[in-house]
C-alpha cells in the first residue's frame, strides 16, 4: 500500500474512532512547547500525541526511527514507544489523548501505529489555528467540555484530511455529512447556544472544516436570513427576557446577550424593536405586588 494511501486510511480511522468512542477517551494534556526538546523514554504512560510544528525545525527519534521535522509538519506519536527531540529553535502544539477502555486503547494503538508508520512527517498548513481553538476556553478559564473538546480535535483531523486532498466521497468517516440543510442545522445549534461570544463566519468555517462563504450562502438559502442577522434575532430574543424577568443594567445584559457595549446594544435594539431597551422593559416588566404584614 502506498503511503498516502496508509495515511488517509489512518486518519480515516482515527476520525471514525473519535466520533463514536469519545466517551471512551480522555485528554491526557494539550498545549505548546517551544525549543528545549524532551527524552521520554516510553513503556509508562499509555496515551498517543498528535502534534504540529508551527515554527522552525527539529530532530526527533521515534521509537528508532530518526526524523527531520520543520515547520508546517504534523507527526504522530504513541507513549509506549521512546522519542527525543533535541534542544533547538521550534514551536508545537499538541493534543495528547488516552483510554482507559481496553478495547478503545486497543483500537488506538492499532491506528496510531499505521499513522506511525508513514516515513516522513505530515506536510500541512495552516493548522495553528485549529489548535488556538481547542485552547481558547482552557485559556480564558472556562470549564471543561468534554464535548467541546471532542470536536475541536476533530476539527484538526478533518481539517489535516481536506488539507491532503483527501475526499470522503461516501460520507462514511465524518462525524456529520455535509448536505445543505446539515450544515444549516448545525450552523444554528451553535449560534444558538454561543451567542454571548464572539461568532464569526470565520470561527464556524474552522470549526466545521468549511469555506465561510458557501456557509454562508447555505444558511441563507435554508433559512431566509443571514447568518449576521440570525445571530442578532437571538441575541436580541435573550435581551428581551433578561429586561422583562431581571433587573440587571443595560451594560450588562449588553455584556451577557455579546453585543459587547451599552451603546451598540441600545442602538441595536430600538433599530430592531422600535423602542430602547428601558422603554421596552417599563412597558412589558411585571412589578410583584408588595406583601404587607396583618398586624
Amino acid at each position: 500500500m502506498e503511503q498516502v494511501d496508509v495515511l488517509k486510511k489512518g486518519l480515516e480511522q482515527l476520525i471514525h474512532l473519535v466520533n463514536r468512542k469519545w466517551d471512551f477517551t480522555f485528554v491526557v494534556s494539550s498545549g505548546i512547547w517551544t525549543s528545549n526538546g524532551w527524552h521520554w523514554e516510553g513503556g509508562i504512560l499509555q496515551a498517543f500525541d498528535l502534534m504540529y510544528f508551527s515554527e522552525g525545525s527539529a530532530q526527533l527519534t521515534l521509537h528508532n526511527r530518526k526524523l527531520e521535522v520543520n515547520k508546517g509538519d504534523v507527526v504522530f506519536h504513541d507513549y509506549q514507544y521512546r522519542s527525543m527531540c533535541e534542544p533547538s529553535v521550534f514551536k508545537l502544539f499538541y493534543i495528547t489523548i488516552g483510554s482507559s477502555h481496553p478495547e478503545t486503547f486497543e483500537e488506538l494503538t492499532r491506528i496510531f501505529s499505521l499513522l506511525i508508520s508513514v516515513s516522513k512527517p505530515v506536510k500541512t498548513a495552516n493548522v495553528e489555528d485549529f489548535f488556538l481553538d481547542a485552547f481558547q476556553e482552557e485559556a480564558a478559564g472556562k470549564p471543561f467540555s468534554s464535548l467541546a473538546i471532542k470536536q475541536r480535535y476533530l476539527n484538526i483531523l478533518i481539517h489535516l484530511y481536506r488539507r491532503l486532498g483527501f475526499q470522503d466521497s461516501e460520507g462514511k468517516y465524518f462525524p456529520f455529512n455535509h448536505r445543505k440543510g446539515d450544515i444549516a442545522d448545525r450552523i444554528q445549534k451553535i449560534l444558538n447556544g454561543e451567542y454571548s461570544g464572539m461568532v464569526s463566519l470565520k470561527s464556524l468555517g474552522r470549526r466545521l472544516g468549511l469555506n465561510p462563504r458557501y456557509m454562508g450562502t447555505v444558511f441563507k438559502e435554508i433559512n431566509e436570513v443571514t447568518v449576521r442577522q440570525y445571530l442578532i434575532r437571538i441575541r436580541l430574543n435573550a435581551a428581551k427576557k433578561l429586561l422583562r424577568y431581571t433587573s440587571m443594567k443595560v451594560v450588562d445584559i449588553a455584556l451577557e446577550t455579546g453585543f459587547g457595549d451599552g451603546q451598540h446594544f441600545c442602538k441595536t435594539f430600538k433599530k430592531h424593536i422600535g423602542n430602547t431597551p428601558l422603554e421596552f422593559r417599563d412597558s412589558v416588566q411585571t412589578i410583584p405586588e408588595e406583601t404587607t404584614k396583618q398586624i
